[in-house]
């Protein structure tokens, strides 16, 4: 199950969350990974993003949870 998954839109790089739809843009695909590390911060658990590129390929990240919960 992924709770997070990185679209490229245009010229914007999309964070999206499985229960809310679009979270934000951003100018880069490390810019919106990024986000996807703060946005894992508050969780006990970590989590799966789905990373697409321009070109349609999926690819995974695992984002581990801090160790200081």
């Amino acid at each position: 199950m992924f709770e997070l998954a990185i679209v490229p839109r245009g010229a914007s790089w999309v964070l999206l969350n499985e229960d809310c739809g679009e979270v934000a843009r951003y100018p880069s695909e490390a810019a919106a990974l990024t986000a996807a590390q703060h946005y894992i911060l508050g969780q006990a658990q970590g989590a799966f993003v789905l990373i697409a590129s321009p070109d349609g390929e999926w690819r995974e990240e695992e984002i581990e949870a801090p160790l200081y919960q």
